[in-house]
């Protein structure tokens, strides 16, 4: 085809055109195909430049055939992390922190603890000098501020709320009167085992309370980085049980690598330079009663190669990375250590890949991320009133407030070792964990908390749980904004 046969095709079809593109369609592969492309597009009577053009082709899309469908593949997808290199520190893991299950171990364990979260307490107290029980009791009728771990609390037959504590010195009896509501409801919401403060006066016997102190998070802003790069959170994919939901996890991959979506959600996929996965990465063997017979995959090895498969296809450009989850096969108490290399032998090459413990500290690009699965979120929802399993954010925010993910001794297991490595030591800039397998997201002083949902359907097992799920629904964080993007795949690809 030569020009004038363009130039008269173009006119009988109602279209003019300007002299260099022209020169473009006849320089094309197909000039056919872009005139074709033209005539879809455009209206009648339009004059093309060599710009109209250029554009039609940046937009333009290529088909690839997969073995189940066609998926729709963008030429112009663009990965800003391809630019940028990954920043990954590893601020604190659990791995290496063990017990020899000796008393000792116990003991110790709650002394590093009472020591750490006491520290917090006196530098969030500054203005007024902590007194240790044993010297508080020689001094009745004071005004003083005592702190300690709660061995025991109960409500009297008068509604008042009396507290057991212990410092390294002696115990006190601190008593929370009926007569103050908002105090009251305050000591309702303290747990057994977290350490706290109390101001309030010595009387012949008890600690009349009339402030109660937790450790907490100071309030900051919301963290942002100059990059304009995003963290995709994941967790609970249960891979190996039938209920897992491939067809949903295959499409976030292929958003991934910018093959689905429209043009606002690839231009987020581009952003994405961390996935984050928060455990119960497969489905495991013998976790609960009838597990068995809902298993697609009976074998623990053969689970982990086909999460190993997946983690592969991840474009090579996005860091993962990984902690595991009272499913996987690793030991179910806290702090869980990351995954062994007998399992998963092919993530110990990748570069884009790093695996660590449950609880852990990283930073991605100075953001300080604390990654834990939330074992311990039964405790909080037995034992907290107003929690449950279907806002699993508020629980992270209790955790924020006693400085602990997991403060109960006596619940769900806790190993004892000489470092309470479940204290909360590194105020965090997000805090992230799975678990109930529901979506819920909370700003708490500048702490951004996602429960990052589930890749599976509901199990009878789960019903009787209480659990809601809100599986294949993906927050990714905007790092330069510090907002909340979250991708729906349950249903279809949307924002």
């Amino acid at each position: 085809m030569n020009g004038k046969e363009v130039v008269e095709k173009l006119k009988s079809m109602g279209f003019f055109i300007s002299p260099d593109a022209l020169k473009l369609i006849l320089e094309n592969e197909n000039p056919e195909e872009l005139m074709h492309r033209v005539f879809e597009k455009a209206g009648e009577g339009v004059f093309i430049t060599r710009e109209m053009l250029e554009e039609k082709e940046k937009a333009e899309v290529k088909e690839v055939i997969e073995p189940r469908e066609v998926i729709v593949e963008r030429i112009d997808f663009k990965p800003i992390g391809k630019e940028v290199e990954a920043d990954v520190k590893i601020i604190m893991d659990n791995t290496d922190k063990k017990g020899k299950g000796k008393l000792e171990d116990f003991s110790n364990y709650f002394k590093n603890r009472y020591e750490k979260i006491g520290k917090m307490l006196e530098r969030r107290e500054s203005n007024n000098h902590m007194t240790s029980i044993q010297q508080a009791k020689k001094k009745k009728g004071e005004t003083l501020k005592i702190k300690g771990i709660i061995l025991e609390k109960r409500e009297t037959k008068n509604g008042h709320y009396l507290i057991v504590i212990e410092d390294d010195t002696d115990t006190a009896n601190v008593l929370v009167p009926s007569s103050n509501k908002q105090l009251l409801e305050e000591a309702g919401k303290l747990m057994l085992d977290e350490v706290i403060a109390v101001e309030g006066r010595m009387s012949s016997e008890l600690f009349i309370a009339s402030r109660i102190i937790q450790p907490d998070i100071p309030v900051k802003q919301v963290k942002t980085i100059e990059e304009d790069l995003g963290i995709a959170m994941i967790s609970d994919m249960h891979i190996g049980n039938k209920l897992f939901l491939k067809e949903k996890f295959e499409k976030f991959i292929e958003w991934l690598e910018g093959k689905r979506g429209d043009e606002k959600q690839v231009r987020l996929a581009e952003k994405v330079k961390y996935l984050t996965i928060a455990g119960d990465l497969v489905d495991g063997i013998g976790i609960y009663p009838g597990q068995e017979e809902e298993l697609e995959i009976t074998d623990i090895f053969e689970q982990y190669e086909a999460f190993t498969q997946y983690i592969e296809r991840i474009p090579e450009h996005i860091h993962v990375v990984i902690i595991p989850g009272n499913h996987d096969a690793v030991k179910t108490a806290d702090p869980q250590p990351r995954l062994p290399k007998e399992l998963v032998p092919r993530l110990y090459e990748l570069d884009n890949v790093t695996l660590a413990s449950s609880p852990s500290m990283l930073s991605l690009h100075e953001v300080k991320l604390l990654m834990y699965h939330g074992t311990s979120f039964a405790d909080f929802v037995g034992n907290l009133q107003g929690m449950s399993f279907d806002n699993g954010a508020r629980i992270m925010v209790e955790m924020l407030k006693r400085r602990h993910v997991h403060p109960l001794y006596g619940g769900r297991p806790i190993t004892p070792t000489p470092e309470d490595g479940l204290v909360i030591d590194h105020v965090p800039d997000v805090f992230q964990a799975g678990e109930t397998h529901n979506n819920t997201y909370q700003v708490y002083r500048g702490v951004i908390c996602i429960n990052s949902g589930t890749w599976q359907q509901m199990t009878p097992y789960q019903v009787k749980q209480g659990h809601k799920a809100t599986p294949g629904i993906v927050p990714v964080i905007e790092a330069r904004t510090g907002r909340i993007k979250v991708m729906h795949f349950d249903k279809t690809v949307s924002e």
